[in-house]
């Protein structure tokens, strides 16, 4: 999911890495990304299927996926963050 958020966003892996579920208003379909490089708050428009990716992890749809061979689900970072972790 990590590499998909980069892909359709082009956030910075630090920036996605510090989102937590206070970032994404998935109504509006948007992002807000407080720790960024130029340290300014900017808002990030998320495609329809990556809001309804980070829709399914947030109201725990989605359990666990397949990346590259091996399963993995996603968990919660210490900050409120969800990341996908390869078991």
């Amino acid at each position: 999911m990590l590499f998909a958020l980069l892909a359709a966003t082009g956030l910075r892996v630090g920036e996605a890495l510090a989102l937590d579920r206070d970032s994404a208003d998935l109504d509006a379909g948007v992002l807000l990304i407080s720790r960024g490089k130029g340290r300014d708050p900017r808002l990030v428009p998320l495609h329809p299927t990556a809001t309804a990716a980070l829709d399914a992890m947030h109201t725990g749809a989605m359990t666990s996926a397949t990346v590259g061979g091996q399963r993995s689900s996603p968990t919660q970072t210490a900050n409120g963050g969800i990341r996908n972790c390869s078991r």
